[in-house]
């Protein structure tokens, strides 16, 4: 009977030291020994202001893709769709800007800033001339 209690605690134990590893990496990222891609479900898009930093994993021998893993100012790990416009604009920065990182940090200010100055129209001057 001892035994199968320690055996139940040692679960249960085991159980939570996997979940609050598991809060650490990205939530859809498999817990297995074997290295392999980190990111099966990426989000779109974020705002700006979610976001404390990034980092772009490059291909390896373990995943064949690019991986851009977003830092959210709540700690939290999140994937980014690399084939998407968001994640298409990080990569071309991050490969510009690779050796700088306060300018990577500039990528997504720039991202934002163009995407919202996209829409608004310019008002033309009309000259006062005669007919």
């Amino acid at each position: 009977m001892k035994l199968l209690s320690c055996l139940v605690l040692y679960s249960l134990l085991c159980g939570f030291s996997a979940l609050q590893r598991a809060d650490k990496e990205p939530h859809f990222a498999a817990l297995s020994a074997v290295p392999r891609c980190l990111c099966h479900k990426p989000i779109n898009h974020i705002h700006q202001i979610f976001i404390r930093s990034f980092e772009i994993n490059m291909p390896n021998e373990y995943c064949k893709f690019k991986e851009i893993i977003l830092t959210l100012k709540d700690s939290r790990l999140v994937c980014l769709n690399r084939q998407k416009k968001m994640g298409k604009h990080l990569i071309r920065c991050y490969n510009r800007h690779l050796s700088n990182d306060k300018k990577l940090m500039q990528c997504m200010k720039k991202f934002f800033k163009k995407k919202s100055s996209k829409g608004k129209r310019k008002s033309k001057i009309h000259s006062g001339g005669s007919t």
